[in-house]
């Protein structure tokens, strides 16, 4: 959003247009500047929360299918990764179907958390943690989570009302 919204600013700078109108543009674009700061956040919170409460039992089945493999687990767009053996393909199959479903960028299954990646970008990842075993010490390792619900949990600000 930053860099579209400096692209917008040169645009307006570097089109030929008069004085005037360049000036009174840019002073329109730096205004919403921190209106739009402001909003970002809760407009995410929002997203996310929503995300969540609609999808949260097709979350529980992905999560119960994949914390039964004895194995880690990485799902992408296109493939299943595995630690140990593959997967066989009925398993294959619903994982994928309900990854797909879901909209997921990436599902990872560790020892004792798995993480559904709603988006992700560079080093900025957007998803929710489900707990493996209850009370593990695992989650402490991650920082700046909450808990949503029961066994879930998710960045900071964006916890359920």
């Amino acid at each position: 959003a930053t860099i579209l919204y400096l692209l917008a600013i040169l645009s307006i700078l570097f089109v030929k247009t008069k004085l005037k109108s360049k000036i009174l543009w840019s002073l329109i674009f730096l205004a919403c500047w921190p209106l739009v700061n402001i909003i970002t956040p809760s407009i995410n919170k929002i997203a996310y929360q929503q995300y969540f409460r609609t999808n949260v039992a097709k979350l529980k089945v992905l999560a119960t299918l994949m914390a039964s493999e004895d194995q880690y687990l990485h799902i992408k767009q296109d493939k299943i990764e595995t630690s140990l053996t593959p997967l066989d393909l009925k398993d294959s199959l619903q994982l994928m179907h309900l990854f797909e479903e879901l909209e997921l960028s990436m599902a990872s299954k560790g020892t004792c958390i798995i993480f559904f990646e709603i988006w992700g970008m560079l080093d900025n990842r957007r998803g929710v943690y489900y707990e493996l075993m209850e009370d593990s010490t695992c989650l402490r390792k991650v920082p700046k989570i909450a808990r949503l619900d029961d066994r879930w949990y998710c960045p900071i600000g964006l916890e359920l009302d």
